[in-house]
């Protein structure tokens, strides 16, 4: 993850464990909302090795390094990393998700819905979208990407 993606993108600021996150100087600390609703420090979850969920610490600007490499293919000096049409096969939705009837009234601009390679693909009048999110202790993001715009 380090050598093929995170260096090539220039995203210094991206871990895949929490003891170099930590150690981070401008590293976030995770929060819970208390009994009366304020929002607390908590202790974070530790890993110490990368796993499939919850692994990678980042900031908002290496996260828009990452949009935009998900939506060109390519660092931030132009070398490409991969095919893009390789990059877009991920994008791709390939295990159908039915809208259930509860949620056809909330996406009534929406006529389908599948999990590709780690997003959910969708449309939105017309607009193709993909999107992913996760939370972790205290920890939220959602990253969406509308392809065709190239905007993230």
């Amino acid at each position: 993850v380090r050598t093929r993606l995170l260096q090539p993108l220039g995203m210094r600021s991206t871990f895949t464990d929490t003891e170099r996150a930590e150690g981070y100087r401008d590293a976030a600390v995770p929060h819970d909302l208390d009994v009366t609703g304020r929002a607390r420090p908590r202790e974070a979850y530790r890993w110490r090795y990368p796993n499939a969920a919850g692994s990678i610490s980042s900031t908002a600007r290496d996260l828009a390094t990452w949009m935009t490499f998900q939506l060109s293919g390519t660092t931030p000096d132009g070398k490409r990393l991969l095919p893009l049409e390789r990059l877009q096969e991920t994008h791709a939705p390939n295990i159908p998700l039915v809208l259930l009837p509860t949620e056809q009234k909330l996406f009534l601009d929406s006529k389908r819905r599948g999990y590709a390679m780690g997003w959910v693909a969708f449309d939105h009048r017309g607009e193709a979208f993909v999107a992913h999110g996760g939370a972790l202790d205290g920890f939220r993001c959602h990253i969406t990407l509308l392809p065709k715009r190239k905007i993230g």
